[in-house]
């Protein structure tokens, strides 16, 4: 039976206020039929198309917090192979709405969930449940987003929170892997431009001394590092091209990866 190991848990993605928050508070922000119709919402997830599809750490997109108190977000993951995967995002300060109500509503809203930098959906509720998942580390992360699916912010950063985790079991081998270490400013292990072929599933080691975002360009792919740790990336390479592969909020490239 597989089983989760965790590597951390979720960073806060707002300071903790030092009364009690609950998720209520903003409630009467709102006329009568739209708290009934969040009362009477008994949604799971809902799957995104396309049309509201976007990076996680666009931040530049987002909207100030503009509740009665600052939010707090967490996220954790729990489960096994028999029973599947539960992303839970524990969430005060922030209230979820309706998929029918589009209209911004101050502290009300929903949260679009991204697991290994992928994004899953959007969540109308804590929970959202995954069937299966593949043995070996992943990441799964969760902001917080308005009705009308814009991205809260608080301080220029987007309100957010991020889990690492590794599923136990055997783990498909790869067929090409890639350490990179940023120290100080400047980064090793690798070489400008590194090749692999259409297909091939790709595993991204990075060490890093400062906090930051790695891009993989192209895939779209996002993996939050904190200062001091190491972070893994699985994906695979199926699309042909040269992608840049950069630190997101530093704006450095570690490498390039040519699929072809």
């Amino acid at each position: 039976m597989q089983s989760i190991t965790y590597s951390r848990f979720a960073k806060i993605a707002a300071v903790l206020v030092a009364v009690a928050i609950v998720s209520s508070a903003c409630a009467d922000d709102l006329d009568p039929n739209t708290v009934a119709a969040v009362a009477e919402d008994d949604t799971d997830m809902v799957i995104d198309e396309g049309e509201h599809e976007h990076s996680h750490d666009d931040a530049a997109d987002a909207v100030p917090w503009e509740g009665r108190v600052l939010p707090i977000v967490e996220v954790a993951v729990t489960g096994d192979s028999t029973s599947g995967w539960d992303i839970e995002a524990s969430v005060s300060g922030f209230s979820f709405s309706n998929p029918s109500n589009t209209d911004h509503v101050a502290g009300w809203g929903h949260t679009h969930v991204f697991l290994d930098g992928q994004l899953l959906g959007m969540s109308y509720e804590p929970v959202t449940h995954l069937e299966s998942l593949d043995p070996g580390p992943h990441q799964a992360t969760v902001t917080l987003s308005r009705n009308d699916h814009t991205d809260y912010s608080l301080d220029d950063e987007l309100i957010t929170a991020t889990m690492s985790f590794t599923v136990e079991g055997e783990i498909t081998a790869t067929d090409a892997r890639f350490e990179v270490v940023y120290s100080d400013g400047s980064v090793s292990g690798v070489d400008g431009r590194e090749k692999v072929s259409i297909g091939d599933l790709v595993e991204l080691v990075v060490q890093t001394d400062a906090a930051d975002s790695v891009h993989v360009h192209g895939y779209d792919l996002l993996l939050d590092l904190e200062a001091g740790s190491s972070e893994t990336l699985r994906f695979k390479a199926d699309i042909p091209g040269v992608f840049e592969i950069e630190l997101e909020e530093n704006g450095l490239l570690l490498f390039q990866l040519q699929v072809s």
